[in-house]
């Protein structure tokens, strides 16, 4: 499964923050770095592991944390319409 921003989901980063508008509610979301930097990497379909290794990668968390973040960070997004699961 690859997960890719929902195009209909109006956002900014302001200060290396990001700031989301949700296409469904209208609620908005104000994401910490990690969240933004997962939200940027989804702007191209992503599995995962890619998610994971990024965070491994740019911020100083294990892979096992890393992982636990990417999936509740992609249920909470999915649940939210802020972000499409896609077969490959």
């Amino acid at each position: 499964m690859r997960y890719v921003q929902n195009p209909e989901t109006a956002y900014q980063v302001f200060e290396g923050k990001a700031v989301l508008l949700s296409p469904r509610s209208s609620e908005i979301f104000r994401l910490n770095q990690t969240a933004t930097a997962l939200w940027e990497a989804l702007k191209a379909p992503a599995e995962p592991g890619e998610l994971v290794a990024a965070l491994v990668a740019g911020f100083e968390v294990g892979e096992d944390r890393a992982r636990r973040d990417v999936e509740a960070f992609l249920r909470d997004f999915v649940a939210r319409l802020l972000v499409r699961a896609e077969l490959r």
